[in-house]
């Protein structure tokens, strides 16, 4: 979990770009000479002083998150508080 503040929606989801390619560009050594090649899914929402409730705000994110494995994997997804998703594709 990455917590920003004074973060607008456009950037969060720019900084959940950058933060997946540079995942992906990663590669894992496995047994048998064998490599992985990682990819990351990124959910992200906005909290505001409204957001009484944190587990609210984590709860967003999660489903934001599981949005962006659900149509694809390997992407960035935003949900914010009107329940429009927002997503970006690898």
């Amino acid at each position: 979990m990455v917590l920003l503040r004074k973060t607008d929606l456009d950037t969060a989801i720019q900084l959940g770009e950058r933060i997946r390619e540079q995942i992906c560009r990663d590669v894992m050594e496995v047994p048998n000479d064998r490599t992985v090649h990682l990819t990351a899914s990124v959910g992200v929402t906005l909290a505001s002083r409204m957001n009484g409730d944190i587990a609210e705000v984590v709860e967003r994110a999660d489903r934001a998150l599981y949005v962006a494995k659900a149509t694809g994997r390997n992407r960035v997804n935003a949900e914010v508080e009107t329940q429009t998703a927002i997503s970006t594709a690898a």
